[in-house]
């Protein structure tokens, strides 16, 4: 029995210090990425992980992905020339749609739609104007609600640096 009072204590003291110690993200700045039709900036210590190639440019991507050191969060941007498919929203094997809602601004309709799979969730914005034949989308990809916290502010200012181009 005291062997097992003691294990229970010090799982809880284990769960206790990973919720007393929050995640550090190191303050490293921005550095700018150039896809295809878009500029963006991301976290200087993040790796670059190219998605979908260009489908009008011969050149760059349509889609990346940008992965944090840890490997505890992913940003994503789709932002082609004009509308398309991105791969990275569809849903995954295992994975439970667990948030979906539209809301739309004058011309432009905006979509968030949250995904849980085993380990992580998946969240993205998805802003369409059919009119002008554009299409962009923002993902958030996280391990769990710590993650998600320490690197919200980053992911909002990743997302505020879009600098979308046309021919």
């Amino acid at each position: 029995m005291k062997l097992r009072l003691g294990l229970l204590f010090a799982v809880l003291a284990c769960v206790a210090s990973v919720h007393a110690y929050p995640i550090k993200v190191p303050n490293q700045g921005l550095k700018p990425y150039k896809g295809a039709w878009f500029d963006i900036k991301y976290p200087a210590g993040f790796k670059v992980v190219p998605r979908q190639k260009s489908s009008s440019n011969a050149t760059g991507y349509d889609a990346v992905s940008f992965l944090s050191p840890d490997g505890r969060v992913e940003f994503f941007i789709y932002s082609p020339q004009w509308s398309g498919n991105p791969d990275w929203i569809k849903q995954r094997s295992g994975e439970k749609l667990t948030g979906k809602s539209s809301e739309r601004t004058g011309n432009k309709t905006i979509t968030y739609v949250t995904l849980k799979g085993l380990g992580y969730t998946r969240s993205y914005a998805d802003y369409r104007q059919p009119e002008l034949n554009t299409r962009w989308v923002f993902g958030y990809k996280y391990q769990d609600s710590a993650s998600y916290h320490a690197y919200r502010d980053l992911y909002l200012k990743f997302k505020q640096s879009l600098k979308q181009y046309a021919d």
